[in-house]
């Protein structure tokens, strides 16, 4: 399912030779788990004009009231693809698409606007190309 999330409940009975009724079973206990929170569509963004780009910011001091606050603001910009939190030199990164460097560049002067007293740093990068193999480890699957 990690390769395709289309795939027809008898392809996935055949390969992994459970039958249909148990596959079907599984997937809607996971999804009602959570486990399988959501099917989705991964674009090319370059071939629609667009470019992918990596937002790593480092905090002053990360509160869950700033975190929230952060969600909600992040919520409303149409460019952002993922927020996450991280462990690390970064306290939060965001994947967000842009048709050009202005757009970045405009998008992260509005961020510090808006938080620039609780932003220690902010780095940016560009996403030249993305290689997924898969959503879970070997031992999760």
């Amino acid at each position: 399912m990690s390769k395709n999330a289309r795939a027809r409940l008898v392809d996935i009975s055949n390969s992994t030779k459970i039958p249909i009724d148990t596959v079907k079973y599984r997937i809607k206990k996971m999804e009602e788990n959570l486990v399988i929170r959501r099917y989705r569509l991964i674009v090319d963004s370059s071939k629609i004009g667009f470019t992918r780009y990596e937002i790593f910011i480092r905090f002053n001091s990360l509160s869950e009231k700033l975190i929230n606050t952060l969600k909600e603001y992040f919520k409303t910009k149409q460019a952002i693809e993922f927020f996450d939190r991280l462990v690390g030199n970064w306290d939060i990164e965001l994947t967000v698409h842009f048709k050009n460097i202005e757009e970045l560049r405009k998008f992260i002067l509005e961020v510090k606007t808006a938080f620039g007293e609780n932003i220690r740093t902010i780095e940016s990068l560009t996403l030249f190309e993305t290689y997924k193999f898969s959503y879970l480890p070997e031992q999760l699957r």
